[in-house]
């Protein structure tokens, strides 16, 4: 395959049909030149090419003529002074490389090129990684796939590990030394993992706990039995104590409790006195309010006969002064119905 044309910075004078691969139709990359017609193609396409012919039991003949194709030793000179004129990105341009170069110091400058992609070392081991030339070694210095021995190897530890593993397997490793948990107590031996279930429980700096006293000492000090009687009576008497401590508490919630029972009957019989008193003043009230209907009703009567007693006196008045032109007396309408009333209501029996 050759270079493609996006990649080539400056043709210079170079007319593109002559430095073209008639294959791919691509500038030409690592020419070869037929000796018979002298067309040139890149390496890679000529040699494609003449396979086919091969596999289809044909001659080797040039893609552009029916000559055998026969490579020529030296590449024509006018050639190489077109593709010299000729100013090309390196392939690995879309990898962040930024070298522009003569057609000529291309191929070298691609081999050593810290932008091309490379397969991890580790692939082997199990790494996916395809990382650029110039971060293989940063790569391969933290990389989890490369192979380290646990540190326990020193003591026995045979296993290799990879990188990514070797905390979990270091936690684990039986050939790892550490501390005795005697150490805060002043226990300096470091031991193998492994052997911790055979050390601690000989270790004389282990601090132990008597279940019968619940005092705790370390198991090379021992813990004498009038010692641990001695402890047993001490801590019985601290009981009693916050027992009795505990007791005198709660005699005083329970009078606490008393007085506040005494106070809410008290309250209690208050109340109901005060209910009591309420109740009568309730009856009182009814009792008011019936009297008070009794006296509405006394004045309603009374003004419907007041009524009454009104409407008669505005009859007579109008007979008296219907009566008065025949009345020879010089008496006001007034007067002779007063007289006429008067006589009447005398007349009358009492309506009440």
């Amino acid at each position: 395959m050759g270079i493609s044309e996006e990649m080539v910075v400056s043709f210079g004078d170079s007319p593109k049909k002559l430095i073209t691969c008639s294959v791919c139709l691509q500038v030409l990359w690592k020419p070869m030149t037929c000796e018979e017609c002298e067309n040139s193609y890149c390496t890679d396409c000529i040699t494609q090419w003449l396979k086919q012919q091969q596999a289809m039991n044909r001659k080797h003949t040039c893609p552009n003529s029916n000559c055998e194709f026969k490579q020529k030793n030296k590449i024509p000179s006018l050639l190489v002074q077109l593709l010299s004129q000729l100013r090309v990105k390196c392939v690995n341009t879309i990898n962040g490389c930024k070298e522009l170069l003569p057609y000529e110091a291309l191929d070298e400058h691609q081999l050593v090129c810290g932008f091309q992609q490379q397969l991890c070392q580790m692939r082997e081991n199990g790494c996916k990684e395809i990382v650029l030339k110039k971060d293989i070694v940063t790569h391969g210095a933290t990389c989890g796939y490369q192979r380290q021995e646990c540190k326990g190897q020193v003591y026995g530890c045979k296993d290799i590990v990879l990188k990514k593993d070797i905390l979990a397997h270091e936690a684990e490793c039986g050939y790892i030394k550490q501390q005795c948990k005697g150490k805060a107590h002043g226990c300096k031996d470091l031991v193998l993992k492994k052997d911790l279930n055979t050390h601690e429980p000989q270790c004389n700096y282990i601090q132990l706990l008597c279940q019968s006293c619940e005092t705790k000492y370390l198991r090379g000090d021992g813990h004498e039995l009038m010692k641990c009687l001695q402890n047993q009576i001490k801590n019985l008497a601290n009981e009693m104590q916050k027992s009795n401590a505990n007791d005198n508490q709660q005699k005083t919630l329970i009078d606490q409790l008393k007085e506040e029972t005494r106070l809410l009957k008290v309250n209690e019989e208050e109340q109901k006195g005060v209910n009591t008193k309420l109740l009568k003043e309730i009856r009182l009230l009814k009792a008011s309010d019936t009297q008070q209907k009794i006296l509405i009703d006394q004045l309603k009567e009374e003004t419907r006969l007041l009524k009454g007693k009104h409407q008669f006196n505005l009859i007579w008045f109008q007979v008296a002064l219907m009566l008065k032109p025949h009345i020879k007396i010089a008496l006001t309408p007034a007067e002779i119905g007063r007289e006429i009333f008067g006589c009447l209501i005398i007349s009358m029996p009492d309506s009440r």
